[in-house]
């Protein structure tokens, strides 16, 4: 299991605002993270 907090920086109904809630950057270092082979991730 995986917590994680994400920065909210504005709340609106304009797609800018919504930009902040996307995932894609969190899932591409998810990835980079898989296959760093570290021991020990802290």
């Amino acid at each position: 299991m995986h917590f994680t907090r994400t920065e909210v920086t504005r709340i609106a109904l304009e797609p800018d605002a919504d930009g902040q809630f996307d995932h894609t950057p969190m899932v591409t270092a998810a990835e980079l993270l898989r296959t760093a082979e570290a021991d020990v991730v802290a």
